[in-house]
């Protein structure tokens, strides 16, 4: 009986998954190995490539303060609900 249903597991065509899932089943996967001082310093690191966006950019300064705060919030909504309220 297990074997049959074994060869009826084999047989079965499998169901392809869309291009993109095997990069981010593969980017999830090296997260994974990162510790708290990487993601620290990666967070650093993009924080002065902003500076330097700026520097090149100076008209982003002169953004409104509440487009800036609108952004902000739809940028951490999703990593704010995944870590506190998601369960």
């Amino acid at each position: 009986m297990l074997i049959k249903k074994r060869r009826k597991d084999r047989n079965r065509k499998k169901i392809s998954k869309p291009r993109g899932c095997d990069m981010f089943e593969n980017w999830n996967e090296r997260i994974k190995r990162m510790t708290v001082m990487d993601i620290g310093l990666v967070k650093f690191t993009a924080f002065f490539f902003a500076i330097i966006i700026v520097k090149f950019f100076p008209q982003l300064l002169k953004i409104n303060y509440a487009v800036l705060i609108v952004l902000v919030i739809a940028g951490g909504a999703r990593p704010l609900y995944k870590f506190w309220i998601k369960k």
